[in-house]
């Protein structure tokens, strides 16, 4: 299984070679023609102080066992694997379930959606606007990226891109706006694959992300036929995601992803997901999939940063000036 691998020197050079469609040097913003997507998944706010899956059924499951006034006093000393065994033990997950042993978790220990919601926004309250995420809002105020796909539920994107565009963030989460998703958008958008809390349709366990609408897989489809993507900080987990967005007999189409696929993480290539290792290996075979190895989403956007003239000290002053 081979899988071709690119540098971030690599990535920043495809990126060069995206020509603007048309500018307005007097606000400094740009627009592209088939340019890429950017899909981020739960890799990409972890530096925001956001618990990635494991970190989060950790969490759950030292929370419930601590529930237990026996059990209170000995949790905070037993290690991640000691709660792992114990939650086995109790039936909270089976690590023969083909199920993630994240969607095991949120389905065994919440029984509603409505509880699965409210202990994933609890958790996403302790988010802070990183770096990363800075630089990235800029680009997107700039045009340089007009979509943005993710599997996240928290508000980072929104948060910090609305505080310097000029125009507001077209949060597409329900199947109506899914339908309505055409290849080139003249004002910014992020694109929730799976769901948000305001319209309360969250995909959090293995049943719920079976149920995804198929209006989303094909936004996807129509968007992957224009543009290229840079998947960031996602692992491949959801079984819905790969089987439906990265599929291996995609790559047979000439029309897909034509500006090819850099697919970055902080992983060795050997420690990806068998699913990911698959998908980039189909896509090697025709030269439009690559893995870049870099050492987190804050260095990456610093790097992409710097090609366009942003780095975080000019978002700092745009923050200050904002409060002022």
């Amino acid at each position: 299984m081979s899988i071709l691998q690119k540098s971030s020197e690599d990535l920043l050079w495809a990126l060069r070679q995206v020509r603007p469609l048309s500018s307005n040097n007097n606000q400094n913003t740009y627009r592209y023609l088939l340019g890429y997507v950017v899909f981020l998944g739960a890799g990409a706010s972890v530096e925001a102080g956001i618990p990635g899956a494991d970190a989060l059924i950790q969490h759950a499951l030292r929370s419930r066992r601590s529930q237990n006034r026996l059990h209170a006093s000995s949790t905070d000393k037993m290690s991640d694997s000691d709660i792992e065994d114990w939650a086995r033990d109790e039936g909270y997950y089976d690590p023969t379930d083909e199920r993630s042993k994240y969607a095991q978790v949120m389905d065994t220990l919440f029984h509603t959606a409505v509880m699965r919601q409210e202990f994933v926004r609890h958790e996403l309250s302790k988010a802070r606007v990183s770096d990363g995420y800075r630089i990235l809002g800029e680009l997107i105020n700039r045009g340089i990226f007009d979509t943005i796909l993710t599997t996240n539920f928290d508000n980072l994107i929104r948060k910090r891109a609305e505080t310097v565009s000029p125009s507001p963030i077209n949060v597409v989460a329900s199947p109506e706006e899914y339908n309505r998703i055409k290849s080139f958008s003249i004002e910014p958008r992020v694109i929730r694959l799976h769901g948000d809390f305001w319209h309360g349709n969250i995909l959090n366990t293995e049943d719920e992300l079976n149920d995804t609408p198929k209006a989303i897989f094909d936004a996807v489809a129509r968007l992957f036929k224009d543009y290229g993507a840079i998947v960031i900080g996602y692992g491949g987990a959801d079984s819905s995601v790969m089987s439906e967005i990265f599929r291996n007999k995609s790559w047979k189409d000439p029309d897909f992803l034509p500006n090819g696929l850099y697919w970055c993480d902080v992983k060795e290539v050997q420690d990806l997901s068998p699913k990911v290792r698959s998908f980039l290996s189909e896509g090697a075979r025709v030269g439009r999939a690559f893995y870049v190895k870099i050492e987190g989403f804050n260095s990456l956007m610093r790097e992409i940063g710097a090609l366009y003239g942003v780095n975080v000290s000019i978002e700092q002053e745009l923050e200050k000036d904002i409060k002022k």
